[in-house]
């Protein structure tokens, strides 16, 4: 796990008022196990106008693809798997990586990413 990573990906994404919630989660595991995700479900944390819905994954893969030019991306997931992984971007076009409940991804270069929360809603970010 990258705390500063993750510090990076939320300074970034989410409105600066509420940034200190977040990096509080981050530092200890069970808390970025249990109230991480429910914070980010409320996509009123993020930053105005840098979340914006799509309709699927693979809309968010040729948004990092080509917009972002990611190769890899920073994973926070609440799948054990991938949490705190970088994943290639080939890696997110496998079908079961998108079965973890809530998944949000960084790509550190263009500051871009996703975010999918636990009813499928996609977001990418940026």
């Amino acid at each position: 796990m990258s705390q500063e990573i993750e510090k990076e990906l939320f300074f970034h994404f989410i409105a600066p008022n509420r940034k200190d919630r977040f990096f509080w989660h981050i530092e200890s595991k069970k808390r970025r196990r249990n109230k991480l995700f429910d914070d980010l479900r409320d996509i009123r944390h993020f930053k105005e106008g840098l979340c914006k819905e799509v309709d699927s994954p693979v809309e968010i893969i040729k948004f990092l693809k080509f917009e972002a030019k990611a190769k890899t991306v920073y994973i926070i997931s609440s799948e054990e798997a991938y949490d705190a992984t970088e994943v290639n971007i080939s890696e997110l076009q496998k079908n079961d990586f998108w079965s973890a409940d809530e998944i949000i991804g960084f790509d550190i270069k263009s500051r871009k990413g996703f975010f999918v929360n636990h009813e499928s809603w996609f977001y990418v970010l940026g």
